[in-house]
């Protein structure tokens, strides 16, 4: 078995049971929002992106139809890999989950990385680190 599949470990992609065109769409996102000069708003705190259906088609034509790309990034979605602002039929807001492209962890995963955090009883520095621990815990569902 091939190890990567773009920049993405092949096991992990298969554990979210994603397929070849699943990671050639986040694999544009993350690439498309590292490098251009796209517009973004902020939410909370995470940036969403501003990407139009008709610029994918354009750069991505082996997706196939708008249709097929939203139900894409439904999956996408779903598997918390990105979120979706929409603001008007033209302009959807994306934002991608920086957070899962180590490994993309699962539910069981982000536990296990958040106790061994806790159990370092590193306590968190700055806001930022604060922030973050929070949204871990938020996400495992350890605040109800």
């Amino acid at each position: 078995m091939r190890n990567f599949i773009f920049e993405f470990e092949q096991k992990h992609a298969l554990k979210f049971k994603l397929s070849v065109n699943d990671l050639l769409l986040f694999s544009y996102f993350i690439k498309f929002f590292q490098v251009s000069r796209a517009k973004y708003k902020e939410l909370g705190n995470q940036k969403y992106y501003l990407i139009r259906y008709s610029k994918l088609i354009s750069d991505l034509p082996i997706l196939g139809s708008i249709k097929t790309i939203r139900r894409m990034m439904d999956k996408l979605e779903k598997k918390e890999l990105i979120n979706r602002w929409l603001i008007n039929k033209r302009d959807l807001y994306v934002y991608v989950n920086w957070f899962y492209l180590n490994g993309f962890q699962t539910e069981e995963d982000r536990e296990t990385e958040l106790m061994a955090y806790l159990k370092k009883q590193e306590i968190p520095q700055t806001k930022a680190e604060e922030d973050e621990l929070r949204n871990r815990m938020l996400k495992i569902g350890y605040y109800r």
